[in-house]
């Protein structure tokens, strides 16, 4: 993937925890998996066709209003205490 437009950084020293990857199929999945040096976990992946790491999940995030643009995550969402530390997982906290 390190020549890949798609993913435009080096995979060699990333990290990558604590992300949610909405819908964007197994390219997420593979990349997580295959790439060496990288290094990740406490993701949750939505319809990614995989889970790369034992600490990630494949579940809807449920944000609160996805067609609005409102990334927050509902309550109940497991998203909500998945993370590292058992922090949420995204850019914006639950409501």
């Amino acid at each position: 993937f390190k020549d890949d437009p798609q993913f435009p950084f080096s995979p060699d020293f990333e990290t990558v925890k604590n992300n949610i990857f909405y819908k964007v199929g197994s390219p997420a999945y593979h990349f997580l998996k295959n790439s060496k040096g990288c290094s990740g976990g406490y993701n949750l992946l939505y319809n990614s066709g995989g889970l790369p790491d034992t600490t990630d999940i494949e579940a809807d995030p449920m944000f609160v209003d996805y067609n609005n643009l409102d990334f927050h995550l509902l309550s109940n969402s497991a998203a909500c205490s998945s993370g590292e530390s058992e922090n949420y997982i995204g850019a914006f906290p639950c409501k």
